[in-house]
């Protein structure tokens, strides 16, 4: 079974709710709208301001796999990033206070692959921290290869030219190049270079097809924890993961 944690905060500096089978956790602080139509977080706000810094989007987890599915795997009905996005997952807790934080868990299981995913998120009673906990079991009769990507986007108003994206990465490669990446093809964060043309990665620029990149960075694996946020300095908001 493989675990993963990860930590949301929403720090101010100095709803959209897709059905009824939308659940949210609120401490009067911050909240988190969760659908269990394929479990996408689709608000993380705090109710001091009226700005949901996730697109529309949302927060997803692109699970069994990131990318194109195979041509065979698509004759079995695998769609690209998977599927756990796009079906509908089982809520296990309606949300509660429980033992000084507010508490939901869900989980979804792949059909085809055979794959589950088990989620249970904690609100802090007293701060705007959320902690996601995800489980993945196989239900296979032999070890599966799988891969994911926890996939959160912003957008506007809270995305804008002021934004800063940065986080704790090393080397990085974009998709658009060699793969797998020869020492040529390697660069340093925060730079990003995609056809031979180097950008600050951390900034939102208008200049030609960037948008439509993929860049890819890597971490030290002996490093448990690393991080990543979004300010926005004219809203004085930030998201942290």
């Amino acid at each position: 079974m493989n675990k993963s944690h990860i930590s949301i905060l929403m720090a101010l500096l100095v709803a959209h709710s897709l059905s009824a089978q939308t659940l949210t956790l609120d401490n009067g602080i911050a909240k988190m709208d969760i659908s269990l139509n394929g479990g996408v977080i689709t608000e993380v706000s705090l109710n001091a301001i009226d700005l949901n810094p996730i697109h529309e989007y949302g927060h997803f987890i692109c699970f069994d796999r990131w990318g194109p599915s195979s041509p065979e795997d698509q004759a079995l009905g695998i769609p690209q990033h998977g599927n756990a996005s796009k079906i509908s997952w089982r809520l296990h807790q309606e949300p509660i206070l429980n033992e000084g934080h507010y508490f939901t868990e869900m989980s979804c299981i792949l059909p085809i692959v055979k794959l589950g995913l088990n989620r249970k998120i904690y609100l802090s009673k007293h701060s705007s921290v959320f902690k996601v906990v995800e489980e993945i079991s196989n239900y296979n009769d032999s070890t599966k290869v799988l891969n994911l990507v926890q996939h959160p986007t912003i957008g506007t108003p809270f995305l804008d030219e002021s934004t800063i994206v940065d986080s704790e990465v090393d080397s990085g490669f974009s998709q658009a190049g060699n793969l797998l990446p020869n020492l040529a093809d390697i660069f340093t964060w925060p730079e990003a270079v995609v056809d031979g043309d180097s950008t600050d990665i951390r900034y939102l620029t208008g200049d030609h097809s960037w948008w439509q990149s993929v860049v890819s960075f890597t971490l030290d694996e002996k490093e448990e924890y690393r991080w990543v946020t979004a300010v926005n300095p004219s809203l004085q908001l930030m998201v942290g993961y």
